[in-house]
């Protein structure tokens, strides 16, 4: 009726005037309704268009129908306009009154929620839905099994009565135009985190450290595991589970032997299990594997050179107390308080120009005594891996040569003898580091972001290495 009120006004108004858009002014999305310019007045087109919103115009003689999505048209106010070419050969328009779309809002956009709960959380929790733009009537469903009590048109209450994690759909409704917008909210359950593991220190044969973590929030039992069979967890193989809370703290032993291993925890509590914490543990003394600067038997070092040496021990190794270095064709100019790092200057051989010999023994002492004897062999030549480098002090670029054809880098029919350079500080802490391809006799090493200062250069290729000494000074 109101529909029909509204045309017969249009006539009258368009017989007493050139025209006027008519057709309805409150509809659902996604439907087509009919718009028309009514007029007495001959005419030759009538185009229409659709601004202030979106529409899909469907023009067919002097009607146009016209559907505004419910996608693009929440809180817009579309209009249509008219323009109309007339006999008289003007061009005219006129733009219909704004237009309600019944398009919903989402309603995600308007929720008041909890969306995280620790995981041993049992309760409830209130959702309300705030104003969503056209909605009338909402709902709340989950995928968790949680049941749902409605308190009001717009306000739910959830009951979380178990750990899982869920999904909460937020339901809105336009039930005149039988439209549904439903959004999706998750909600997490986070465990806590297991805090780090501490010990007393590594052991010695025989002995026993205290290992902890921070108790586990409602812990139900807490198992330790390692995997040296020699390991004792309060006095019994690994792995072993402890129920109660106080077994966050144990007493690992060892009933013989040197070795590295890594001893580790998790907890267990209504939120299953937590993540699991690691720490590496030393049991006597374990062997040195290896000597960085040395890494093979059979490296070529030149005389008269400086080269940075330093143990290289197990994860969870302890204390170094001391170290005793005995070399055989060089000698020690400078090392660290336990001697771990140590500066070695190469002699020259004795009878040049035949090679020399590099030799070098190392053990070390930690709480539990010294180690066993780690020994490395090499060459020592009087002239070493040639190479230069310029500018020298250097700025933003250096320059690194291979001096002798003979020395560059280059692949044999057994051997890749690809290399590398490396820039250290005065520490032997590694500053930058680029290859030397095979077949390489010139590279170009980027200090732009080098701070400036004293450092060393160390050219290595197969077995032989050389180092020199570079002043970086960056321009003002």
């Amino acid at each position: 009726m109101k529909f029909l009120f509204i045309l017969c006004y249009s006539f009258v108004f368009a017989f007493t005037s050139q025209g006027q858009v008519v057709g309805l002014f409150r509809v659902c999305p996604d439907q087509d309704y009919s718009y028309e310019y009514l007029t007495s007045r001959p005419y030759f087109t009538i185009n229409y268009t659709v601004v202030d919103g979106f529409g899909v115009v469907s023009p067919y003689n002097s009607v146009a129908n016209i559907k505004f999505p419910s996608s693009m048209n929440v809180g817009k106010k579309p209009r249509v306009v008219a323009t109309i070419r007339w006999t008289s050969g003007e061009i005219g328009t006129d733009t219909s009154q704004a237009i309600t779309v019944l398009a919903i809002g989402d309603p995600a956009e308007s929720v008041s929620m909890t969306r995280s709960f620790p995981c041993s959380f049992r309760g409830t929790t209130t959702v309300t839905i705030g104003s969503v733009v056209n909605a009338n009537s909402f709902d709340v469903t989950n995928d968790a099994g949680w049941p749902v009590t409605r308190t009001s048109n717009n306000q739910f209450v959830i009951d979380i009565n178990n750990g899982a994690e869920g999904k909460v759909s937020l339901i809105a409704r336009q039930d005149s135009c039988n439209k549904t917008r439903v959004s999706t909210i998750q909600i997490s359950r986070p465990k806590p985190q297991l805090g780090a593991l501490t010990s007393t220190g590594s052991i010695c044969e025989g002995g026993t450290s205290t290992f902890n973590v921070p108790a586990y929030p409602n812990a139900t039992s807490y198992t330790w595991t390692a995997n040296n069979a020699n390991i004792r967890i309060n006095g019994q193989a690994a792995p072993v589970t402890i129920s109660g809370t106080s077994g966050n703290s144990v007493q690992i032993t060892s009933v013989g032997g040197s070795y590295s291993d890594i001893i580790r925890v998790v907890a267990t509590s209504e939120c299953g299990n937590s993540d699991t914490v690691r720490r590496p543990l030393t049991v006597g003394i374990p062997p040195i594997i290896g000597v960085q600067g040395f890494e093979i038997n059979g490296m070529h070092f030149a005389a008269g050179q400086v080269y940075p040496f330093s143990i290289i021990l197990a994860a969870g190794t302890g204390d170094v107390l001391e170290t005793k270095w005995t070399i055989g064709g060089g000698a020690i100019i400078n090392s660290n308080a336990n001697k771990t790092d140590i500066d070695v200057r190469m002699n020259k051989p004795r009878f040049q120009p035949l090679p020399g010999a590099v030799n070098m023994v190392i053990e070390y002492r930690n709480q539990c005594g010294w180690s066993n004897y780690f020994k490395r062999s090499g060459d020592l030549d009087i002239n070493g891996l040639p190479f230069t480098v310029s500018p020298n002090p250097a700025s933003n670029y250096l320059n690194i040569q291979l001096t002798d054809a003979g020395a560059t880098a280059s692949k044999t029919a057994t051997v890749n003898t690809d290399g590398v350079a490396i820039l250290y500080d005065m520490n032997y802490r590694e500053v930058k580091r680029m290859k030397l391809l095979a077949g390489t006799q010139q590279i170009r090493m980027d200090l732009q972001n080098v701070w400036e200062g004293t450092y060393i250069l160390q050219i290595i290729i197969g077995k032989e290495k050389s180092t020199k000494t570079v002043v970086i000074s960056h321009p003002m």
